[in-house]
């Protein structure tokens, strides 16, 4: 958390860098009442607010959440308050508990589809890329905050391991239970992520965006297909064609059909299967299919796994329903 004294007003609100779903407490001291003007682009919003006990207090996290989604996962935005300019970087997301956040990690590159890569870059640092081959790093110029980059336009054509790293200044940022989030500097050289390429391109190609505000990406085997029907609209009396009606026989207006896909991805380590989970509790998930994407669900499930070192992730896509004539 930042604190501010002006005029006699003691201000503690969060750090830059803050997630639209987690709480964002403003809490005002030596002051009657304030209004707050929350300010992003395109948009601007009006809060005021009386002392409660000596304190005006400000949950700014539902203003925050109307500047950011899957089309704007990262956003600026001021909270003008008490004469000063409280500014945020809001992330699309949520941190939990055990959760951290932009960490080094190793990432599947299906080469011949589309891929992305997501992470966040702090104010000061320098992200350099090469691949597995070379020995001199590229230096590449992106500004703060939250960036999705197709690889291919730093001219890697997946014939190796891809490294991305960061310098003087890279941050991953842990869970705590009071909400003041800490982003931590780490040693250069600390912050890597790799991207591995593969020339797999059988299977179910998804993509979601996950807790965090990433763009995320994964090639899955699959399973078997199922339908589930089930009746819609009013029960009706038939027309028989039958000189001999069978009596007792009704049809309903309608029917639909649910298909599902069971998906795995068998014998990846902890840490890919940690990645994964996070598709389950994505609200925007994708399926690739003929060079397009079309919305796709995850079925609610209980996810288990008992810490062995290469765990199956298994899942279950119910794909749009099928459609079918009425009566």
């Amino acid at each position: 958390m930042r604190t501010l004294t002006v005029d006699g007003k003691a201000i503690t609100y969060p750090d830059k860098l803050v997630f639209a779903y987690n709480p964002n407490p403003i809490v005002i001291t030596g002051s009657e009442q304030e209004t707050f003007s929350i300010v992003g682009t395109g948009k601007a919003y009006n809060d005021t607010r009386a002392a409660y006990n000596g304190k005006i207090s400000i949950d700014v996290s539902r203003y925050l959440q109307m500047f950011v989604g899957k089309d704007t996962p990262s956003a600026e935005v001021v909270v003008e308050v008490a004469g000063q300019t409280l500014d945020f970087t809001v992330l699309w997301g949520a941190i939990n508990i055990g959760e951290k956040f932009n960490t080094s990690r190793t990432l599947p590159w299906s080469i011949g589809l589309p891929f992305e890569v997501s992470f966040y870059v702090p104010g000061g640092a320098t992200v350099e890329s090469k691949t597995k081959s070379q020995t001199a790093w590229t230096a590449r110029t992106l500004s703060e905050g939250l960036h999705v980059v197709d690889i291919t336009t730093w001219g890697y054509d997946g014939s190796e391991p891809v490294y991305i790293r960061m310098l003087g200044g890279a941050m991953i940022g842990v869970f705590e239970y009071t909400f003041d989030y800490t982003f931590l500097q780490i040693d250069d050289n600390s912050f890597i992520i790799e991207l591995e390429p593969n020339n797999c391109t059988g299977g179910v190609y998804l993509r979601w965006i996950d807790r965090h505000g990433f763009i995320q990406y994964r090639l899955f085997v699959k399973g078997e297909t199922s339908d589930k029907s089930s009746t819609e609209g009013e029960e009706l009396e038939t027309d028989y064609t039958d000189e001999m009606p069978r009596y007792g026989v009704k049809v309903y207006q309608g029917k639909s059909i649910e298909r599902s896909v069971k998906l795995g991805a068998p014998g990846i380590d902890n840490e890919e299967f940690e990645r994964l989970k996070m598709l389950d509790s994505s609200v925007w998930v994708e399926l690739y299919v003929n060079g397009k994407w079309v919305p796709v669900r995850i079925k609610t499930a209980t996810i288990k796994t008992d810490g062995t070192h290469l765990p199956d992730y298994e899942c279950e896509m119910l794909l749009p329903d099928i459609i079918s004539q009425s009566l």
